[in-house]
């Protein structure tokens, strides 16, 4: 019988790179869209003002393109949202906060509450994982759960590089 996935990253291969990064352009609905839009800016205008907008740009597409091939690895292509930038911002900001001593206006219950939400998504994904191998069957809630991990992942990673450093002002 044939694979039911065609071969990985076959788009990409015939010249489609925008796959990368691009379903953080796409939303499932509009409260879907309203709520990552509202952490977007709640902690991407922090980040820009510190940072500037070209560096900023840098690590939208570094968090996308991680993420998102993660969950591709994953799930394949079917998966679209922002959330994988939110958390990606939300590392990026605890790491430099931590690592270099960086304030910003973010709320210590803030912070906490993204962080529930990572953990909360990783034991859901344990679940899930744990729920398909035992009845043998692949089971979601249509969640990119590993975009949410990974963007966190690689959002601490990037907060301690040299080359997000604040820009002088």
């Amino acid at each position: 019988l044939p694979h039911p996935w065609p071969p990985l990253f076959e788009k990409m291969q015939q010249g489609q790179i925008w796959r990368l990064f691009s379903p953080i352009l796409l939303h499932a609905d509009l409260l879907h869209l309203f709520f990552n839009l509202i952490w977007f800016f709640a902690l991407g205008k922090q980040i820009e003002a510190r940072i500037g907008s070209w560096r900023f740009l840098s690590l939208i597409l570094a968090i996308a393109v991680f993420s998102n091939t993660a969950q591709y690895l994953m799930s394949g292509p079917a998966f679209l949202g922002l959330s994988g930038i939110v958390t990606g911002f939300a590392g990026f900001i605890w790491t430099r906060q931590r690592t270099y001593g960086e304030t910003y206006p973010l709320q210590r219950v803030t912070a906490y509450m993204i962080f529930a939400f990572i953990l909360g998504v990783a034991a859901l994904e344990a679940i899930l994982f744990l729920l398909s191998m035992t009845i043998h069957e692949p089971f979601s809630l249509g969640i990119a759960n590993t975009a949410h991990l990974a963007g966190a992942w690689v959002g601490f990673k990037l907060g301690k590089a040299p080359f997000f450093r604040i820009e002088p002002v």
